[in-house]
């Protein structure tokens, strides 16, 4: 029997063509070039991450066909079709930051508040309805029910944040065969659905860029607060080898750029340190998680080959204890970008200025704010940048960085007609 293998794809915005970039390779080229049969049947994701895992959990019959679709949308998207600034939001913003008052009520003062219920989604800088309608219709929802109901895509799990609580929420869903073993964990919520469009869009809500996702009576936002790269729930759904695409470069490469371009930054302001924040919570954990998945591998390959079975038993008991689960060996390979990102953006932007432009005087206003040297610095270039130039670099470095580790990947894949 096949060995349940999993793809884990990482938030990061308009980043997100890199991870289409890597997939091309690995679901076309590779077949092609290594006769190696490469597929997934588990899938998570957050943010644009669950965008890209939801078609590809959808079409998971087709992989090769899915890859390339995945790469033609983000080959020819534009800003209009991901995000709308006109005069609604610009009036708007005002409740962005404030919100909507009740009456003349004075909370200071002690005054009467309004009765408990669901609250309106909380507003974003962007509408980001076309986004909304295009995953709606490009992405095949009855296909992904399909899929799950024959098994063809054994489980997919998509991270979201609950703004009321601040809670972790993993909505997932499983085939019949499979299950998703919820964590002990009081900080996280596991909730099984019939995933919808309204579930990844909850997971891409990015807080004050995107107005958060209201389902029933709940709003959700990004779930790159908790869990970027949710390998967690990739082995929850019973993943035994897991492919990471994340969106930022070695931790080492990062802090070191990071720091230099603050020090060059003389006049620092508010859209500067949400940028630097925004950034903090990109792939910080992931390779904590990697390095404790290596750690756990280690203490099973010792207990494998421990004579006391007492010994493994007591250990099978704690895990449970603690987890939910017991340990096993789970393989992973991380693929990452080879380069900066922000300044691949940067680059984009000088080639073609004008295809960061959106319709109107107001869209005239976020072309300035985008162009600005604030802006640049703080880093949010690479995250709302939806432009075909854009995304073409992000496709080419991706694929590229998936070829160079080419005998990596035939190893990951190659036991599939044995298993």
């Amino acid at each position: 029997m096949r060995r349940p293998t999993a793809v884990v794809l990482a938030g990061g915005g308009a980043r997100g063509a890199y991870e289409a970039g890597v997939l091309e390779f690995v679901l076309q080229d590779l077949p092609r070039r290594a006769g190696v049969p490469a597929r997934f049947d588990i899938f998570a994701g957050t943010s644009v991450g669950a965008l890209n895992a939801s078609f590809l959990g959808a079409t998971s019959d087709r992989p090769g066909w899915a890859a390339q679709r995945l790469v033609e949308y983000w080959r020819d998207l534009a800003m209009d079709r991901v995000v709308r600034f006109g005069a609604r939001e610009t009036v708007n913003l005002s409740q962005l930051m404030l919100g909507k008052r009740w009456g003349q009520t004075d909370l200071l003062a002690g005054g009467p508040r309004p009765p408990a219920g669901a609250h309106a989604p909380v507003a974003g800088v962007f509408d980001t309805t076309p986004l909304y309608r295009e995953m709606r219709e490009n992405i095949p929802w009855e296909q992904l029910q399909r899929n799950l109901h024959d098994g063809t895509t054994r489980g997919i799990a998509l991270c979201a944040t609950e703004v009321c609580s601040g809670k972790a929420v993993v909505f997932h869903q499983t085939c019949g065969e499979a299950s998703y073993v919820s964590a002990r964990d009081p900080t996280m919520e596991s909730v099984p659905v019939a995933l919808g469009v309204e579930h990844a869009m909850a997971s891409a809500a990015i807080p004050f860029v995107f107005p958060s996702i209201q389902i029933r009576g709940t709003c959700y936002v990004d779930g790159a607060l908790h869990q970027n790269a949710p390998l967690m729930p990739a082995i929850r759904m019973g993943a035994e080898r897991i492919l990471v695409v994340s969106l930022c470069q070695e931790p080492a490469v990062r802090f070191r750029q990071g720091r230099r371009s603050c020090r060059r930054n003389e006049y620092p302001g508010a859209i500067f340190l949400l940028g630097r924040v925004l950034g903090a919570f990109m792939d910080h954990a992931l390779d904590r998680e990697l390095a404790r998945i290596e750690m756990v591998n280690a203490v099973v390959d010792e207990l494998r080959a421990s004579p006391e079975p007492a010994l493994r038993a007591s250990m099978e008991r704690v895990a449970r204890a603690f987890r939910n689960t017991g340990y096993r060996r789970i393989e992973t390979l991380h693929i990452r970008p080879s380069r900066d990102l922000n300044e691949l953006a940067l680059e984009a932007l000088r080639e073609a200025p004008r295809e960061a432009r959106l319709p109107g005087p107001t869209g005239k206003a976020v072309e300035k704010i985008l162009l600005s040297p604030a802006f640049v610095e703080s880093e949010l270039t690479s995250y709302v940048l939806f432009t075909a130039t854009f995304d073409r670099k992000l496709i080419a470095l991706g694929r590229a960085d998936a070829e160079r580790r080419q005998d990596e990947l035939i190893a990951f894949f190659q036991d599939e007609e044995a298993a």
